[in-house]
């Protein structure tokens, strides 16, 4: 629901940049449409974990968004569990607000504490958030364990 929130509360989320850890990394540095975002939360369900997020932008950015893809595996209801494609055309672009990397940044720290059920990807996920939110939590920290949750067979995350 956080992802829904007006432009002038999302502000608020921006703070969360100092709270996150986040750095970024251009695949070619003379290119500025193709770049890694690595977010490593310093709360919630992914906390110590460092995600890689893949950001290409395309020709007709803003009104196109970018195009997202988590390289690091997680369950995730917004994370396609087999391609990591993060879907974005769902509220990119609806209102002119929600466009720009400032909102991208924000929007991939907010799904993290707060899954935008509104717009999955992953259906196991969703409807446990929604159910039966402590199985939810016990399928994350498996997945970041290196578990199998629903078939799949995520990357061990967390340390030992």
């Amino acid at each position: 629901f956080l992802c829904r929130l007006p432009g002038f509360v999302l502000i608020f989320f921006l703070a969360l940049f100092l709270l996150s850890g986040i750095d970024l990394a251009f695949v070619d540095e003379a290119k500025l449409d193709d770049f890694y975002v690595y977010l490593k939360p310093q709360y919630g369900l992914y906390f110590r974990t460092e995600l890689k997020f893949h950001v290409v932008v395309p020709v007709g950015y803003p009104q196109k968004a970018p195009k997202v893809t988590a390289d690091t595996l997680i369950y995730h209801p917004n994370i396609n569990r087999t391609d990591g494609d993060v879907p974005l055309s769902s509220w990119w672009g609806k209102e002119e607000g929600f466009r720009g990397m400032r909102r991208l940044l924000a929007y991939l720290i907010v799904i993290l504490q707060s899954p935008d059920v509104l717009h999955p990807v992953n259906f196991p996920a969703t409807l446990l958030v929604d159910k039966d939110v402590n199985q939810f939590a016990k399928n994350v920290e498996l997945s970041l364990k290196g578990g199998v949750v629903d078939g799949v067979q995520y990357p061990r995350l967390l340390p030992e």
